[in-house]
Formats: structure tokens, sequence, C-alpha cells
């Protein structure tokens, strides 16, 4: 029977949704957005010898050490940020163009294991997350517009389709609502249960190459990353009511989660993350992680975790202490999930270069 309209309102504002879509971006220390990877996964191979490639990786954030190793057959090969844990399952995606994979599929494992629970083909388009209960598809319609599919991720079934005006940048999950952002400044707020525009804002001229949306308490926060700035924007109001210049030039990452109030900045040029004040957009002493590709970035267990390739590095909030976690020879980090309620942290062998 369908939730009231209050008490699912009441049920949404529980729910602490992790940052969902990324468009793929470039991996080079020039990297502009840091978008949600669009993946798909590939037929699983049961039997796979010890000699396989990994597909998976799972680390322990008491000790820092890899502690599950799978090698199923199902890796996201040259697709970064390809695992999303949305609060009770572990779920991978891999490229339709994968070897014995006709159409993309979507692969639902075992958070605490790690072991595949279940496939369900679908095309996951230029991006894909999860926010709300439900698996979102950004897909690349061109430079002038886009949609957002509203899919039920046990099923694979499509529940809605979202037309969106500009080229796909970044979509990302506040409190209460799904934010669009387009490459033209064409920033657009969605309701999660209706899957309906509720409001539509243009920031054309205040961004020149927008990348990356970040709800954070009252504001929307906007990265014009290439020109090492960012800007607050106030829905209340309807426009931007700060711009904060950086001499750094990377891509937000997301929220602290030990307070909620501190943004972060990565800027793989320089090798740092930089914090941000969440009312101002100040930043603050930058933690140095050296250069290199950096693949994906969360944050989680109070700490900023960075997949870059040969090395996965794990940079504790409150002291600023990094950690360089070995990863087994010849894997590769591209993309991570965080699962505080069993306490891993899930790295996905993406196969990516190091520089």
């Amino acid at each position: 029977m369908p939730l009231a309209a209050e008490e699912a309102l009441e049920r949404l504002e529980r729910v602490q949704p992790a940052p969902f879509i990324r468009r793929r971006a470039k991996p080079a220390a020039a990297v502009a957005a840091f978008l949600l990877v669009a993946t798909v996964i590939a037929a699983a191979i049961h039997h796979a010898t010890s000699g396989s490639p990994v597909t998976i990786m799972g680390v322990d954030p008491k000790t820092n050490l890899v502690t599950a190793v799978l090698r199923d057959g199902v890796q996201s090969l040259h697709r970064p940020q390809a695992l999303s844990y949305d609060g009770s399952s572990l779920w991978q995606s891999t490229p339709h163009d994968s070897p014995g994979a006709p159409v993309g599929s979507l692969v639902r494992r075992d958070p605490k294991t790690g072991a595949i629970v279940g496939t369900k083909n679908l095309e996951t388009g230029a991006g894909l997350g999860f926010a709300f209960g439900y698996a979102w598809i950004g897909l690349y319609q061109g430079i002038d517009h886009a949609a957002l599919e509203k899919v039920d991720p046990a099923s694979g079934k499509v529940l809605a389709t979202i037309s969106l005006p500009g080229e796909l940048a970044d979509a990302n999950a506040g409190p209460r609502s799904l934010w669009y952002l387009s490459t033209q400044g064409d920033l657009v707020e969605i309701d999660p249960i209706t899957a309906t525009i509720t409001n539509t804002y243009s920031l054309a001229r205040s961004a020149m190459a927008p990348a990356k949306v970040v709800p954070l308490l009252d504001f929307v926060w906007i990265c014009d990353c290439d020109n090492g700035r960012i800007m607050r924007f106030d829905p209340k109001l309807g426009q931007v009511t700060a711009t904060v210049n950086l001499q750094e030039k990377g891509y937000l990452i997301g929220v602290d989660s030990s307070d909620g109030e501190t943004l972060w900045l990565l800027d793989p040029g320089a090798g740092t993350i930089v914090p941000l004040d969440a009312a101002t957009g100040e930043p603050g002493q930058p933690l140095g992680f050296g250069g290199g590709n950096v693949y994906d970035a969360q944050i989680g267990f109070d700490s900023i975790w960075v997949a870059a390739g040969s090395q996965l590095f794990r940079f504790e909030l409150s002291t600023g202490k990094r950690h360089a976690i070995a990863i087994p020879d010849g894997a590769s980090a591209g993309g991570v999930a965080i699962d505080e309620t069993d306490g891993i942290v899930w790295v996905e062998n993406c196969g990516c270069p190091d520089n």
C-alpha cells in the first residue's frame, strides 16, 4: 500500500543519502568534474581460479588491511567509481561493452562478504547511483538535453523518466531533493517521491564550467572546478549568495561525515585534499597525498578514502594522519564504497593506470 505523503516525507528526512550520480571524468591530474561513472556488469565467472584478476577487495578500517579479495570474474575494467553501497546492499556495475555483456547489467553483492547475490540487465547510460531507496540512471542525450531514470534496483524496472535541460554534468542528493547540474549551468531540483521537477535555476552568468553539485545544510554548493572557484547557491532566494576563489583547481568530494558541516576539495594536480568551511567556503589546512591519477574519493569512518590506482589512501579527518594501504599486486584501486554498518570499505579493481 502506498505511503501517505507526510509519512513518506518523514522517512526521507531520516535518510542520509550519499552523493550518487557522477558522470565519468578524466582521471588525470587536470580532472574537471568528479562525476558518477556510468557502468554496468558482465556475466559472473563462478568458478574463477586464484590466478584470475581481482574484482573487488575489502578493507578493514580498524587495521587498514585488505582482508577480502574476490576473483569472481565480474570486473569493472577501466570503469572507475563502479561500486555503491545503499545502506543494505553493495552494488557494482560494468559497461554494456564488457566481454559477454550485450547490454548493461547491475550486480547486487552481499555487503558483508562481497558475494554476488543477483544480476539485473539494464542500460545505465552516462551515470548510475543510489538515493532514497532507488537507483538513478543519468542518460546523456547530447549537449542540449539529458534525462534521469528512477529505477527499482530489485527488479530493474524503470519507474519514471525525467527530461532535463543541458548536458549532464553531475547530480547529487540532499535531505529531501535530488539536484541535477548541466555543463551550461542549469540547476534543477527534483522531488524523489514523485520524480518531478520542482524548481529550475540558471547559473550561466555565475559559472563558466559548472561540474559538481553538493547539497549541504541549507545551501547547494556548485564547483566551477576548472576555474578554481566554488559558489554557494541559496534555494530559498533562488540565487548565488557567495563565490569563493581558490588557488586549488580540484573538485568537491562531499561532506565531512564527522561534523556534517565541512566540504572537502580534492586537487589531483597538487596532490592535496582541502577542507572548506560550509558557511563561507573558505579553505583550511590542506592534506597532502602526492600526485598521480585519482579515480575516486569517498568519506566514511571519519576519514577520506582516495583510490589512486596502485595506491589506496586514508586520511583521518580528526588528525589529518595519512595511511597508505597496500593492495594486491596487479590490482588498481578505482572505486570505493563505504559500509559503516558492517564495518568494511570495498574497493574495486578497475585496471586503471597510475599516470
